[in-house]
């Protein structure tokens, strides 16, 4: 199915660990995103307590307790008939967050509820909140033109009996584990004027996996398939249609991903950060005024905070180099030891090289040259010093914990030490690292207009993408952010 060719579906819905709540709700699925609303309350959000005073009259009241929200609820439904559609169609929402749990008032429709899903698994019920996949198939935009030929020479003049030679001449085993083959299915398209016509698409098709879930495959298979087209077209070739399935099962699943959070503007319905009148012309023309200082770093900020990068390990890198350019423009006279203990300390480890050949010295001096300048991790403390009345838990509970992670990703990226692709555990972590600096980093860069710390804190403490991140980080990275 195409990506938006299920907007807007009716259906009951349940939380898979909670069957005997069931409420009707719509899903809709439209350019990549993905809402759910239900008529009713999937979960709780407050407890309801019946208090009676003790002095007479005697006074009865209610007493609601708000209750905390799941962070990634997995949420079963089934869609009703539509259209073509002749059947009930189970569906498996994955990875779902609350952003709208409703009032709880007795008003109708005050319990309301809006989620998000990330995953949506169309044809089946997983029996368990993370479901593993054997198998993959993808199309890609602009894939039938790029190796639509070649799969067609290959079946050029074959007849029926030739069909596992050809298969054999499509395929291509993989190193670690599986097959790679491309295959060729008929399709059905409708014209703008109703006219249907009948044309052949191609598929990536990769089988034999160890069972893994949907981010592992993305980011071992469909990842650098997307890029190996776009490098060789030259233009970017998003997947258009995904399925997946396991082995055991002969047939194929519908998923539809939502990018890995953070979640985009338009899902949160968000208002913008700041208005004009929060910075007023003067603020402009402060912004101005440090433009030159600032240089190409606000760009680089910028560019996350819209969207504009490609993969995270380029968010992450780019938002420490940031960091490290925007402390040093702004801390320039930052150092790391008195002047004098660096002199004393440069000068007693040049003594001792006299003996070493030029090489050696010459590599010993450059080593020393950088021996005043503050780390990377002192850096990014001083950045979290200026933005501590302004953004207090952006970095979680455990800053040196947190400057930790993003001195490593930084060294693995800008070094290129990682091997392979990122676990699950640590695409997590990254995620965590990368909207942590980037909410840093614009309260710093935003400082610079001359905003008061007060608004300034107001707006980002209220933004609903920011209470969504500090929300998420606790999953994404508890041992920085989760209490105990």
């Amino acid at each position: 199915m195409e990506q938006d060719a299920l907007a807007p579906v009716d259906g009951e819905f349940w939380l898979i660990n909670n069957p005997d709540v069931k409420f009707r709700g719509r899903l809709m699925v439209e350019g990549g995103k993905s809402h759910l609303w239900v008529t009713g309350p999937l979960v709780s959000t407050t407890t309801t307590q019946i208090v009676s005073s003790k002095e007479e009259p005697v006074t009865t009241y209610v007493l609601r307790t708000p209750q905390p929200l799941p962070e990634n609820a997995t949420i079963l439904g089934t869609l009703d008939r539509r259209g073509q559609v002749q059947y009930n169609e189970d569906v498996t929402l994955l990875e779902c967050l609350c952003v709208n749990p409703g009032l709880s008032l007795p008003i109708p429709g005050s319990d309301h509820q809006e989620w998000l899903p990330r995953l949506i698994v169309r044809g089946t019920h997983a029996d368990e909140v993370d479901p593993k996949f054997s198998r993959l198939q993808v199309r890609f935009a602009h894939l039938d033109e790029w190796a639509g030929p070649y799969v067609l020479s290959q079946l050029d003049g074959a007849s029926d009996t030739d069909a596992e030679e050809i298969r054999r001449n499509l395929s291509a085993s993989l190193a670690d584990q599986g097959v790679v083959r491309l295959a060729r299915e008929g399709i059905v398209t409708t014209s703008p004027a109703g006219d249907r016509n009948l044309r052949s698409a191609i598929w990536v098709e990769i089988t034999g996996l160890k069972p893994m879930s949907f981010d592992e495959l993305d980011r071992a298979y469909i990842a650098p398939l997307r890029t190996l087209l776009t490098l060789s077209l030259g233009k970017d070739c998003p997947p258009v249609e995904i399925q997946v399935g396991d082995d055991l099962l002969p047939v194929w699943f519908d998923i539809q991903p939502t990018p890995i959070s953070p979640l985009t503007e338009d899902q949160l319905h968000s208002t913008m950060l700041l208005q004009c009148r929060d910075l007023g012309i003067q603020g402009i023309a402060h912004w101005l005024n440090r433009a030159r200082l600032l240089g190409h770093l606000s760009h680089k900020v910028a560019a996350v905070v819209a969207g504009f990068g490609y993969t995270i390990e380029n968010e992450v890198l780019d938002l420490a180099t940031a960091a490290e350019g925007l402390h040093r423009r702004l801390h320039p006279d930052r150092q790391r030891f008195d002047k004098d203990l660096v002199e004393q300390a440069r000068a007693a480890a040049l003594q001792g090289c006299d003996d070493l050949e030029p090489k050696l010295q010459e590599a010993v001096k450059s080593a020393l040259s950088h021996i005043a300048d503050p780390s990377f991790r002192d850096r990014l403390h001083d950045l979290i010093d200026d933005c501590a009345a302004i953004l207090p838990d952006v970095v979680g509970l455990r800053p040196k914990r947190w400057s930790s992670d993003i001195a490593e990703f930084r060294n693995r990226f800008a070094h290129e030490l990682n091997k392979g692709h990122l676990n699950e555990k640590d695409i997590l972590s990254c995620l965590a690292c990368r909207e942590s600096l980037r909410w840093l980093l614009l309260a710093r860069l935003l400082i610079e207009t001359g905003i008061p710390h007060e608004i300034l804190s107001d707006r980002l403490g209220k933004h609903p993408r920011y209470t969504i991140f500090l929300r998420q980080a606790k999953n994404w990275s508890p041992r920085i952010y989760a209490e105990g």
